[in-house]
């Protein structure tokens, strides 16, 4: 998991669980990848407050130089610079393995 500003940063890939409580199991070839806002837990140990979640793709291809999590909440907003290592860490983490 990365931690980009307030953010963890999750891989989801086939056979991991995630959504509410972990009760799913992802089942395409093609890896998720999650936004947590670590400011806000549940319970010690969890990932924070769940953002949202995007294609692994998709993020790589997104020509924005910002991205908004979640319309309307301006706190769940990656500015450029995160941006650039969210798409490090998905090329590092996905792509290059």
């Amino acid at each position: 998991m990365l931690k980009v500003d307030k953010f963890n940063v999750r891989i989801v890939r086939r056979g991991d669980r995630y959504g509410r409580d972990d009760m799913f199991a992802h089942e395409e070839e093609e890896p998720l990848v999650e936004f947590y806002d670590d400011r806000y837990h549940s319970q010690p140990g969890d990932r924070g407050q769940f953002v949202s979640r995007y294609y692994v793709a998709t993020l790589l291809e997104y020509t924005g130089r910002e991205l908004n999590l979640h319309v309307g909440e301006p706190a769940w907003y990656l500015y450029s610079s995160d941006m650039d290592r969210v798409r490090e860490y998905l090329q590092e983490e996905v792509l290059d393995n």
